[in-house]
């Protein structure tokens, strides 16, 4: 019965988690997290997966204004890194994702590679650790300063709003923050990042394409979009979502930016 109540308690804050509802079929929360449960008028406040179909909701985002503004600056200091040669500068700050599945046809995985892995990142902000990384940032100056100090990446919230109690049993780790970060990733020739979601509805994530060979796309909520270097794709990464690079030969490099929504800003303050 205890156990039962405990169970209880750890579902009801589990939703506390998110202010915002889960109402599309292609959402889901990962990470074992359960969504707030949609009412019946949350349903004309339905999300969509992709904002960049609507170039004026793109415009209206602080953070999708600074990274356009800055994107040429962006792209010069990136290729005058040269990143992908085999002696490039900052070469080993790359380190491998393990979060996600990503294959390839040889059946390497991102464990087994290191640095070189088929799917890797380097890390400018992380909501974790609260601190923009100094050493990143003088690799890439223009990404840091034209976001440092946006509150819709460094807002930092209480976790589980609500709630009144914790329900992590003893010994258990505190939860992490859902958002923000900002980071390089890398995803090379023939490979694939298989499906998966976000731990939360309340942010969007934007893309900035650096270096993207022909053959690399992003799929969310079953629609394909090409990256492109030197643009923007903004989606909302609660939909299922999964990448692909078929190039054979040449990587695919991006800025990654998640920021909170304007809607998930409101409910929490």
């Amino acid at each position: 019965a205890e156990r039962k109540t405990a169970f209880s308690k750890e579902e009801e804050a589990l939703q506390a988690l998110h202010v915002l509802p889960w109402v599309h079929p292609e959402q889901m929360p990962c990470c074992g997290l359960i969504g707030r449960a949609a009412r019946a008028e949350d349903a004309a406040r339905a999300p969509r997966p992709w904002i960049s179909d609507d170039p004026a909701a793109v415009s209206d985002l602080t953070v999708a204004r600074a990274l356009e503004e800055a994107a040429p600056e962006i792209l010069r200091q990136v290729l005058s890194l040269a990143w992908g040669g085999s002696e490039s500068p900052g070469e080993d700050a790359f380190v491998s994702l393990e979060g996600h599945g990503v294959e390839r046809p040889d059946g390497v995985t991102g464990v087994t590679q290191g640095a070189r892995a088929p799917w890797s990142e380097l890390v400018l902000y992380d909501a974790v650790k609260g601190e923009w990384d100094q050493a990143a940032c003088a690799m890439l100056p223009a990404a840091c300063s034209a976001l440092q100090g946006l509150p819709e990446i460094e807002a930092k919230f209480a976790p589980f709003e609500g709630t009144g109690e914790a329900f992590f049993f003893e010994g258990a780790e505190p939860p992490k923050p859902l958002c923000c970060r900002v980071e390089l990733l890398r995803l090379g020739p023939q490979a694939h990042i298989v499906p998966h979601t976000a731990p939360t509805n309340e942010r969007l994530k934007a893309h900035l394409g650096l270096s993207v060979p022909e053959g690399a796309a992003l799929v969310v909520a079953g629609e394909a979009k090409p990256w492109r270097t030197g643009e923007l794709l903004v989606f909302d990464d609660s939909f299922w979502h999964e990448a692909w690079n078929n190039h054979t030969t040449e990587g695919r490099l991006i800025l990654s930016v998640d920021f909170w929504k304007y809607a998930a800003m409101r409910e929490r303050r």
